[in-house]
């Protein structure tokens, strides 16, 4: 969450889309213009790998109609909890093509029921449009949980209007858990 007027500004290195890691260690520089100041601010940051996380890969698959989600990847950070998940069309069909595949998103609890908080996320079609790979950040845990559940959802459409969320009372998209593809893991 961010004050009115402020923002969070992420880097990604993409490496679990192919692209290359950061190194252990760099100097980031940031150029920005700010309103009623002439010159380009500058911020020097130094950026330092940390090592106070934790990985698991337990690549944990469920399926429903023509969808198989998989859980690849869960890296838990002080800073943010990522995931790496998997979607394939089982039939085939496109993502593009698909209103229910194009609309499911996934939210995350501790064994409290706690919900984290989405700080964002980024998928791709690493194929022909049938396999769907996302890569979503979260808040972190405020201590490491016994379990980690996460709950894949669908966006809920008005009716007859494709492209139109159903808004619940806070204007937010309302949304429908597929229980199918619930996944439950401990983490030791």
């Amino acid at each position: 969450m961010c004050a009115p007027g402020a923002g969070n500004l992420e880097f990604s290195d993409l490496s679990n889309q192919g692209g290359s890691p950061f190194p252990e260690q760099f100097d980031l520089t940031l150029l920005t213009t700010v309103k009623g100041i002439q010159e380009p601010f500058k911020i020097d940051i130094p950026v330092k790998k940390i090592e106070d996380y934790m990985t698991l890969q337990p690549n944990v698959s469920r399926e429903y109609e023509n969808i198989r989600f998989t859980v690849e990847k869960i890296k838990l950070t002080p800073i943010t909890t990522n995931i790496t998940t998997q979607m394939v069309l089982t039939d085939n069909s496109k993502f593009t093509l698909s209103p229910l595949a194009m609309s499911v998103g996934v939210d995350m609890f501790d064994d409290q029921g706690n919900k984290l908080n989405l700080i964002n996320g980024n998928g791709w079609n690493a194929t022909d449009g049938s396999v769907q790979t996302m890569d979503l950040r979260y808040h972190p845990f405020e201590a490491v949980p016994k379990t980690i559940t996460l709950k894949p959802y669908v966006r809920l459409y008005e009716e007859n209007q494709m492209g139109v969320y159903q808004l619940d009372e806070n204007n937010e998209p309302k949304i429908q858990y597929i229980p199918e593809l619930e996944v439950t893991l401990p983490i030791n």
